[in-house]
Order: structure tokens, then C-alpha cells, then sequence
């Protein structure tokens, strides 16, 4: 598989690292180059973070599958669960990187199918969904729905989220997704900021500040 790794130029190593997961537009296109929504992560790097961005199964046109049928589709997150698993085990051989202080970082697509990976993964110290919540539309067996992880999972969480997004609507996806999420309620948390499934302007800004605050106080601050 392939991963971009971005390195931080305003930190010293070993550095924290936010392994990332895009929304559906990487899954759209075959460009190996264009990354996705680069406006809502190319902040954690200047914040002195390292920035992990896997092509996960099925993104950039890496690694095609059938994904019709519950089995399918069930079988197609566990092989990219495996991915996210191996872009872990690369960075632990890096002695550049702190394999004590990793985060996960999904977007959209990623803060809905987040939580089966964040569940599965145990070396993640904390996670934030952005722009996700309980989605429908994907046909998968039980063992292939966030619903039946988000319980499972206990590390500190936070959910960003725009408080006018149509595609995961606030009462029915989003609020519900952060009743799930097993993590203590002093220990997740979730903001919303006006606007869509993209915030921005001003709200945007306070996102970003939001999730390195988030990162400061769970990751520790940078050096």
C-alpha cells in the first residue's frame, strides 16, 4: 500500500502523528497526487505534528474491490482496518516518530466509519471525528457497522461537526453517535460551529483551534 507521511519543519523529533482517513472524494478519484481536503488537515502539521494521510483500499484508485453485498462490504473494512494497522506498524520502525502519542483523525467518510477503526486499533491515545455521525446507505453484516463499535470504544474522543450539516444532520446522526461512543463523558466532547458539512470562515479557524487544543491536552503540547 501507499502512505504519505508529512513531516513537521517547526518541531524536533520523535514527533506526535495524526494518522488520517479522507472523506468520499478520495474514493472518487484516481489521482495518485490530489489528496483530499487538504484545507482541513494541513493545519496539524504547522501545529509541529506529523501527518500520516494512508491510501486506504479503494481510494485513488489503489486496490480495487467489489464492495456490493453485505459480505463484501463487510470484508472491504477489514482489509482497510488492516491498512490503517500497517501504516502503524511503519511508523512504530521510524525512531523519528513517538508510538506513544498517536492520534486518529477521520473526515467525513472517516468520522463515520471511524469508529470500527478506532474500536480495533489499540495504539491510538485519542481520535476526533469531523463531519461524521451515524450514516445510512451502506450495506454491510453487523460486524461491518459503527454502530455496534462506537460502544466499544473508551479513549477520549472529540466530534467536530457543522450544526447545519444535511448529511449528517445534527439530532439524527450526530448527537446520536456521541451518546454511543464508550469514552467517559469527561473525556469526549463535541462542538458544533454554524454552517454545513463544510464549515467555513471564521468557523472554520475555530475548528482548527479547537482540535490542537484537543491534541495539547491529549497528546501533550509540542516542543
Amino acid at each position: 500500500m501507499t502512505a504519505f507521511l508529512f513531516l513537521p519543519k517547526s518541531a524536533q523529533p520523535p514527533y506526535q502523528v495524526i494518522v488520517f482517513y479522507p472523506g468520499k472524494g478520495a474514493f472518487d478519484r484516481t489521482d495518485k497526487e490530489k489528496l483530499d481536503v487538504v484545507i482541513y488537515w494541513d493545519f496539524i502539521i504547522k501545529s509541529g505534528r506529523a501527518f500520516m494521510y494512508p491510501f486506504y483500499k479503494g481510494s485513488h484508485g489503489q486496490r480495487l474491490r467489489d464492495t456490493s453485498g453485505p459480505v463484501n462490504t463487510r470484508d472491504w473494512l477489514v482489509e482497510q482496518s488492516k491498512d490503517l494497522g500497517r501504516s502503524i506498524d511503519y511508523l512504530e520502525g521510524r525512531n523519528d516518530i513517538d508510538p506513544n502519542r498517536l492520534a486518529y483523525y477521520g473526515f467525513s467518510k472517516g468520522g463515520w466509519l471511524g469508529p470500527i477503526f478506532v474500536a480495533v486499533e489499540e495504539r491510538f491515545k485519542t481520535g476526533i471525528f469531523a463531519m461524521g455521525g451515524l450514516g445510512e446507505g451502506m450495506v454491510s453484516l453487523p460486524s461491518g457497522q459503527p454502530p455496534n463499535f462506537a460502544p466499544r470504544i473508551n479513549i477520549p474522543m472529540l466530534m467536530v461537526n457543522g450544526k447545519e450539516d444535511v448529511i449528517f444532520p445534527y439530532e439524527t446522526s450526530q448527537v446520536p453517535l456521541y451518546k454511543l461512543l464508550g469514552t467517559s463523558e469527561e473525556d469526549k466532547k463535541h462542538i458544533t460551529y454554524p454552517g454545513g458539512h463544510h464549515v467555513i470562515g471564521s468557523s472554520r479557524v475555530q475548528m482548527q483551534k479547537d482540535i490542537i487544543a484537543w491534541l495539547d491536552k491529549y497528546l501533550g503540547p509540542v516542543d
